[in-house]
């Protein structure tokens, strides 16, 4: 069995790939001998340490000069090491280097992109899913939902429209990155921090700006209600009166309904009360935005995970100095 002693989250194509074993003997090895023993990230994720990958490189250049896996499976790293130096020295090799994972081993958010394409191009469902979920290991939370899904979403679009992808490979990538935000949402719905009401007007049927801006809110510490696709002007204006939040935030992309949501956000415009922000984001933001409206464009998330993040932090600052005036009372008496 491995030892722990060094840290990292590599999925296992990167462990594969610094390994020089494939992912799925590196898996039939891990299922059959416990040679290593992963974490687990999003959706179940294999996640392999530093550690973990130098112990599968000894395991492989030991079974390379001959020995069986049955044989060498159950060494420590230390042994497993010396019995691949003395292979080495008795094969006239040079001496062993140790392989470890370089700080920017995983890989980047582009590279991840195009091997999904290419999975949907081929129609390869389960290819796309798991390609997807790497992806997510691989990156993180935060980069997969800044760095890989909007230059994605707008790569499967465009060649969607120039019919280079079907409408099924279309599909396979929308509905699987549609399951994982999600997840990313609902795993990270504890924001105790300022609310925030998210939807899109009617005519407006593209939820994945919503998603990522459902998880930016939590990213700064916020709490966002969502409230998805399509809701007219007056039942927002509802929810967020009884939700009490501290603004509500609308996604516009769609050109063609563009007359359409100007008119939802000049009725919402008089129904939010004037103490909670509107803010409006998306492709077609500034377009349904009219001189002088009350909504505020929003240009990108880091816009929005700015604003929500200045306002977690001074709700903490307030609380504390309530806390301590609270405490000096108790203290008084």
């Amino acid at each position: 069995m491995s030892e722990r002693k060094s840290s990292g989250a590599f999925p296992v194509r990167t462990a594969a790939r610094l390994s020089g074993l494939s992912p799925d003997l590196i898996r039939a090895w891990e299922r059959r001998y416990k040679v290593v023993s992963p974490s687990r990230g999003p959706r179940g994720a294999r996640l392999y340490s530093s550690a973990d990958i130098e112990h599968l490189n000894l395991l492989g250049e030991a079974v390379g000069a001959g020995r069986s896996i049955g044989d060498v499976a159950g060494l420590g790293r230390e042994a497993l090491r010396s019995l691949v130096e003395r292979d080495r020295e008795s094969r006239g090799l040079p001496a062993l280097v140790a392989v470890s994972p370089p700080a920017n081993a995983t890989e980047s958010a582009g590279a991840i992109a195009a091997r999904v394409l290419a999975a949907a191009h081929a129609l390869a469902a389960v290819d796309v899913e798991r390609e997807l979920s790497d992806g997510l290991a691989a990156l993180g939370r935060a980069r997969f939902a800044r760095e890989l899904v909007p230059p994605l979403l707008r790569e499967v679009g465009d060649r969607w429209a120039k019919g280079e992808l079907s409408i099924a490979g279309e599909h396979l990538v929308s509905n699987a990155l549609r399951s994982l935000l999600a997840g990313l949402v609902r795993s990270r719905r504890n924001g105790t921090g300022p609310s925030v009401l998210l939807a899109t007007p009617p005519g407006e049927r593209h939820e994945f700006g919503l998603f990522l801006g459902a998880f930016a809110v939590l990213e700064a510490g916020g709490s966002p209600v969502y409230l998805g696709c399509e809701v007219p002007a007056r039942e927002v204006g509802v929810a967020a009166v009884s939700a009490n939040v501290r603004a509500v935030g609308l996604s516009c992309v769609a050109q063609a309904n563009r007359t359409r949501a100007r008119a939802e956000i000049r009725d919402l415009e008089g129904l939010l009360p004037s103490n909670v922000l509107f803010w409006v984001g998306g492709r077609e933001a500034e377009a349904v935005c009219s001189p002088g409206s009350r909504a505020t464009v929003l240009y990108d998330l880091a816009a929005l995970e700015e604003r929500v993040r200045r306002w977690a932090r001074e709700t903490g600052e307030l609380e504390g100095t309530l806390e301590r005036e609270l405490l000096a009372e108790r203290e008084g008496r």
